[in-house]
């Protein structure tokens, strides 16, 4: 992915690295010289939002913001809870991580990561949830796409990839339902945070 970035979109200004913001050891070498970050759903997979938002700080000049816009909750969470509880899956899935967001089972709202980002030492300049119902374009787009996405799929034998899409399909379908035009829906709480850091001493 990096050299198809460096190859295809190569700027003199534009650097392409991949780090783990919950691993500072992944991206320390940046500390302190950021002005601007901006995260589009990445911070939904991360285990520790805590420790994401404290790097985040870690990373900013001072004076620097970072906007930040991940899914607190998605319909596509209790559809992957419900196919790991068939028992043809269950024993698959048993050890394998699937990352449902903490904002989904805790049911997190907007103050609470308000909250957490200001106990870290940000100045919060935007906070704001929607509720989001989005139209999808075909079934096999929205098969195709939930199945890529969901961490699952990866694990399941090659021999049972469609049936597991298939099921997985199934329970999204049975959560969002299908449109006035007969296609289906999704359905997702997308949180949006901008944050300012006014200092570099952070509170936890």
């Amino acid at each position: 992915m990096l050299e198809f970035a460096k190859t295809n979109n190569f700027h003199p200004k534009i650097e392409y690295s991949i780090g783990d913001i919950e691993e500072w050891s992944t991206v320390e070498k940046w500390q302190g010289q950021i002005t601007k970050i901006v995260s589009i759903h990445c911070f939904q997979w991360l285990k520790d939002k805590k420790k994401g938002f404290y790097n985040v700080h870690q990373l900013l000049k001072t004076g620097g913001e970072a906007a930040i816009c991940f899914y607190a909750d998605s319909s596509v969470y209790k559809s992957i809870l419900e196919v790991k509880k068939k028992p043809k899956w269950k024993d698959l899935f048993q050890d394998v991580d699937d990352y449902v967001s903490d904002g989904y089972i805790y049911k997190h709202d907007c103050l609470h990561y308000k909250k957490m980002v200001e106990e870290i030492g940000f100045h919060v300049l935007h906070c704001t949830e929607e509720r989001k119902i989005d139209t999808l374009s075909s079934d096999e787009e929205y098969r195709s796409f939930f199945a890529s996405i969901c961490v699952l799929t990866s694990h399941v034998p090659l021999h049972l990839k469609e049936e597991f899409k298939d099921d997985l399909f199934d329970e999204m379908l049975k959560e969002n339902g299908r449109g006035e035009n007969g296609l289906p829906l999704y359905g997702s709480k997308l949180i949006e945070i901008v944050v300012k850091k006014n200092s570099d001493e952070n509170k936890v």
